[in-house]
This record gives C-alpha cells, structure tokens and sequence, in this order.
C-alpha cells in the first residue's frame, strides 16, 4: 500500500492495529493518527525521563511498566505497558519528539532468531531476543499485506543517547529483524509522516 495522504495513513493504521481497538478507545483520541501520536508522545517522554547512559540494559526495563506475564497476545502486551506508561506520566506534560531528540525502530518478532549478537553489541539495550526494552515499544502493528515473516511489526523509540549503542546492535543482527524505520520501505514509514513526526533522513 502506497500512502500519499492523511486519508492513507489513517486507513492503513486502522487495517493493521485491528488488534488494538480497545486501547484506542481507553485512549479517548478520534482518530487512529492521533492514537499513535499519543503512543509515541508518552513513550518518547517517559525514556527521557529515564536515560542512564550507565544502565542501558535496565533504564527503560522498569517494573512500574512492565506487561503481565501471560498476557492474552502481543496486542494486550504492548497495550499493558501503553497503559502502564501513561499512569506513570499522570500530570506530567507530554510532547510529539523531533527527530533530534530520537529515532524510530522497527523489530520484527517473526525473524528474529535469537543470536544474542545485537545484546552484545548494544551493552544489553537488546535482549537476546533482539528485543528493544519494553518502556520503548510505541505500538505493535499487523500487516497482511507484507511478507509473512515480517508481517509482525513492533515500533519502539530510541532516545538519541542510546542510538549508537542501538545502532551497534542493529549492524551486527544478521536477519534483519531490527531495522530503523527511516531506512525502511515500508507504509508504517510513510504513514508516520502523517502523524507529525519528520525523519532525519528525507521520508
């Protein structure tokens, strides 16, 4: 699917959250833009608030938004700790971040063959799972219309204190399952234009 307006991407994330339906309703936004444009304004606050460039296995790795331990399915898991998160920031003023405070990532859970290279390489800001630490993850995708292996999508936010470590992981993870989204060709890229949020690199 190609996205060209605000129309396209308001569909395709309809189409590829259809798992999210009750976090998007808890969320009280009209629309599904505006839903992860909240997702991605609290995740990006809430690791900011975080950062321990000392700890970067466990700065973003905090029980207060951790997701239970047999949740339903992924959609219940990453909306655990959207839920989390937010009672965390209660009061607190949150902010769309640019592009100069952070980056996008996207893991894709399906390829993941769970080397432990990118754990290494990142100082454990991956787990062996090449996972990105929970408090990151913005929200969880599915799209038919991809691959099937890379059909499963997690979008995360990385502050920009931890992009190298980051970086270092994603360059040394040999099947491609953490990707930054601004050098993927992909709808989720095009459509979180659309949300507000600009690229580094031209999008």
């Amino acid at each position: 699917m190609r996205i060209t307006s605000q129309a396209d991407a308001e569909r395709f994330l309809r189409a590829t959250q259809a798992g999210a339906e009750f976090g998007f309703k808890l969320s009280h936004t009209s629309s599904w833009l505006e839903y992860l444009q909240l997702l991605l304004k609290e995740a990006a606050t809430w690791c900011a608030m975080r950062i321990d460039h000392l700890s970067p296995k466990d700065c973003f790795r905090q029980e207060t938004v951790r997701p239970r331990v047999l949740p339903r399915d992924r959609w219940d898991c990453v909306r655990d700790i959207a839920y989390n998160r937010r009672r965390a920031l209660e009061g607190r003023r949150i902010a769309l971040p640019s592009a100069h405070e952070g980056r996008l990532l996207v893991y894709f859970p399906d390829l993941d063959l769970a080397d432990g290279a990118a754990e290494v390489a990142s100082n454990g800001f991956f787990d062996v799972n090449n996972a990105p630490p929970y408090g990151s993850w913005v929200a969880y995708f599915e799209d038919n219309d991809a691959e099937a292996s890379s059909r499963s999508i997690l979008l995360s936010w990385v502050p920009d204190a931890f992009i190298p470590l980051a970086d270092a992981g994603v360059q040394v993870n040999p099947e491609g399952c953490i990707v930054w989204l601004d050098e993927l060709a992909s709808p989720l890229r095009q459509a979180v234009v659309y949300v507000g949020f600009n690229y580094r690199c031209p999008a």
